[in-house]
This record gives structure tokens, sequence and C-alpha cells, in this order.
């Protein structure tokens, strides 16, 4: 705990220097300002985009203040601190904090599949190609890093075969690729789309191997959501509200126009984009923000195989808090 204490002190203080706020505050009296950290703009994120720009946010008297951190830890430490009020990354961050002792909660999913391109060098034909090579992830225990192995292993590629490097985000991981420092790495869209129209290589895609992870979710500190029931349950339901729309044929092209715009990308490789998570018959981002719990828990396995957490390996239930959600849903 005292360990837990001392980030939290940092992280409060690294989020002054480091964050930069990218929404607009509150201007009506009576509106609730909610800080909501995330990574960088993704595809992923198009129920808080389309929710910001259909008004749902504002429906519920709130405004929604986004925080870009880029990274895991930063964002758990931002939430743990106080500084943001609701944090959104891949649930292993959230799980790890709770073991070291942080009173937080998943509320709301995100996305339960993960849809990486394996992007290479165009002179690696096929996995083989890819023994003795270096291979970008965000981070060494990360869940890419977790993905890429499952994928390589699955083609037969060992631990020893092949070298992991830590770059970063995916538009680090494209920056190294580029630079020819490493021959390969996962990329979400659009990142995969816009260098593989460079000449790059789509080797395979993730769901090829892992088809049930949970890759994204909402967690807040259990004390903050106490306090603040009605803003939270008012954040869940425009959220759903938003996807909704989102997931609906008719509002594509406005859906691809706030794509383009908030991921500062062409049309047409927004357009891919959409398809990729909103028109395929597997579903990527939740429907209703709908958490999967067999999907966490595959994720918590998976922490446990790298042995951060256990034995025994916990449950999914425990890092989950489903009232607000349920709530909303009324």
């Amino acid at each position: 705990m005292k360990k837990l204490h001392q980030l939290v002190i940092l992280a409060a203080a690294a989020l002054t220097s480091l964050v930069f706020a990218f929404g607009a505050s509150a201007q009506d009296r009576g509106t609730t300002v909610v800080k909501f950290g995330m990574p960088f703009p993704e595809v992923e994120y198009m129920p808080l985009y389309a929710a910001q720009q259909n008004g749902y946010f504002r429906d519920e008297h709130l405004s929604v203040e986004n925080y870009a951190l880029t990274t895991g830890d930063k964002i758990t430490l931002a939430l743990a601190s106080g500084s943001v009020d609701i944090g959104n990354y891949t649930p292993d961050w959230f799980v790890r904090a709770v073991e070291k002792g942080a009173e937080i909660k998943i509320v709301l999913g995100g996305s339960n599949v993960p849809v990486y391109s394996l992007v290479t060098r165009a002179d690696i034909k096929s996995y083989a190609d890819l023994k003795g090579k270096r291979v970008a992830v965000s981070a060494i225990k990360a869940s890419d890093a977790y993905l890429i192995r499952k994928m390589l292993s699955s083609h037969g590629l060992q631990a020893a075969d092949y070298d992991l490097i830590q770059a970063g985000s995916s538009a680090d991981r494209a920056a190294a690729l580029k630079a020819g420092s490493v021959s390969a790495t996962l990329l979400i869209p659009p990142y995969d789309s816009v260098i593989i129209n460079e000449g790059y290589k789509r080797l395979d895609v993730s769901t090829t191997t892992v088809t049930n992870y949970m890759w994204l979710a909402s967690a807040v500190r259990e004390d903050w959501a106490r306090a603040n029931k009605a803003t939270l349950i008012g954040f869940i339901r425009a959220w759903i509200k938003a996807t909704r729309w989102v997931y609906d044929p008719k509002n594509k092209q406005d859906a691809v126009g706030i794509l383009a715009r908030e991921l500062k990308i062409e049309d047409r490789f927004a357009r891919i984009a959409y398809d990729m998570y909103f028109a395929s018959p597997t579903e990527t981002v939740a429907k209703d923000g709908a958490i999967d719990l067999v999907g966490l828990q595959n994720l918590i396995d998976a922490i446990a195989e790298q042995g951060d957490i256990g034995p025994p390996t916990p449950k999914a239930s425990k890092y989950v808090d489903l009232t607000y959600w349920q709530d909303a849903q009324k």
C-alpha cells in the first residue's frame, strides 16, 4: 500500500506536466465535468466521440474532458490519484493496480476483441521469416506482447526464436518499422492501413488466433463512484446511446466523418477502420458497453501466466462492479 501511495503522489505531479486536455470544459451552469483518461485517439473510442458530437453527454448535463495520457501506467496512476475520474485502457493495468491495493473497479466495457494487423517489412513472406528478427511491442508485459507471443507460438516460433523490443504506441511502433529497427509489429487501424499503403505487408490479423480477450474497459475509483453515482450512470447511459448510434448502418457516413476528424486521417482509411470494427460479423467494440467477463477472465489468466498475479488466479468478478451499468440500462 505504501508503494501505491508513493506512485499516486508521483502520478498527480506527472499529470500536471504530461497531460493535455482536448475536450471542452463545462460552460453551462449545472453541468458536471467528468475527466476521462485515455491513451490516444483510436477507433475504439467512437462511442466517446459520437456522444460528444451528438450531444448525448450534454443531455445528461455532463461535459467530458478527454485527457491523453498515452500509456496504461500513467492512466491507472492518474485514476488512483484522483487526477481523472474515469480511466480507459487495457484492463490488465487495472487488475495489477487492484492487486497492489488500489480501490478501483471496472464499470464499463469497451473493446472485447483486439483487432491488430501483424505488419511486416515487404521481405517477410511468412511467420518462419520472423525467426531471429526483432518484433516491436508497446511494452514487454503489455497485452499486445501477449497477443503476438500467441500468434508466433501458433505458427511454431518460440520465445527464443525472436526478440521483443519495447517501442511504445502504435504510432511509435510504425515509425520503428519504417526506420528498419524492427521487422514486424502489431498495429491497430488506421495505422495498419496507412503503412500498408506505403508498401508494408499485413502478414496476419490477431483475431485468427485470439478471439475472446477484453481489450479496453473503463474503470473508476470506488469512492468517486459512490459519491457521484448519478454522474457515472449518466456517463454510461450516454456511452450506450452513442454505441447504438455508431453501429446503426444508416449513420455510417457521419461516423466515418467523425472518425476521420478525430484520428486526423483520410476518409478512405476511416472507412476501412469503421468496416473492420462496426460492420464486421465479429463484435469488436462492446455493444451497449457490456462487460465481457469471459474475455476479462482470459486476460487475467494471461497475467497469471506471466507470474504477475496469483496463485490462485483471481476471478474476473473481483475487479468488476456491474451495478452502475445495470442502472444505466434501465
